[in-house]
């Protein structure tokens, strides 16, 4: 007698792996992209690091070294300077008398008329940022500007164009609060313009 044999069991169906989706080409403009989030990247850390290591709040209890500092942002453009001067002044030395010469990249585009404008501007920059902190007591301010010029033999020699200042009477009225609407030129006093800018008017000789 035949012994019963168990009945089989179906084979599962065989699945065929679905291929994955193909990724799309990469276009140029995703290349510009990527490359600029980069370089976006790149250069929130470097001002980061340069804020970190570099920059950093003003050190307001050494007025000498926080004088030069601002003086060296205010005047940034220049090609350099001849001497920031912080000296200690008044009867009980309390306060600092200021004298800047610097070396203006002037203007040769707009020749003598746009370095003047330019020199003033700058100038104007440097008065603000100084004097916006009354805790430095700054009670004089000079600032003299140079500029690389050639005389009749043909040497270049940098020189004394145009110098100002502001006394102890005129900052003492100063708002330091809303120094964005003083008129420097207007208050400062001009105690040399080189022949290179005149004519002059009377507010410029004041």
């Amino acid at each position: 007698m035949d012994t019963p044999q168990p009945p089989a069991i179906p084979e599962a169906p065989t699945q065929t792996p679905e291929a994955a989706p193909s990724k799309p080409p990469v276009t140029k403009k995703d290349e510009v992209l990527g490359c600029g989030c980069l370089i976006i990247v790149a250069l929130g850390i470097a001002m980061l690091l340069k804020s970190c290591f570099f920059g950093g709040s003003l050190d307001l209890s050494n007025p000498p070294a926080a004088i030069d500092k601002l003086a060296r942002e205010a005047l940034a453009s220049a090609e350099g300077f001849e001497y920031i001067k912080v000296e200690k002044t008044g009867p009980n030395q309390d306060g600092y008398f200021v004298n800047i010469s610097y070396r203006s990249p002037g203007d040769f585009i707009g020749g003598e008329k746009g370095s003047f404008a330019r020199i003033k501007r700058d100038m104007n920059s440097a008065y603000k940022a100084i004097l916006a902190y009354p805790e430095l007591a700054v009670v004089h301010l000079k600032i003299n500007a140079q500029l690389e010029l050639k005389d009749s033999y043909g040497n270049t020699a940098w020189v004394d164009v145009y110098r100002t200042r502001l006394e102890e009477e005129a900052i003492g009225k100063l708002n330091r609060k809303n120094l964005d609407l003083v008129d420097f030129e207007g208050i400062w006093d001009a105690v040399f313009i080189a022949k290179i800018f005149w004519p002059y008017d009377d507010k410029q000789t004041r």
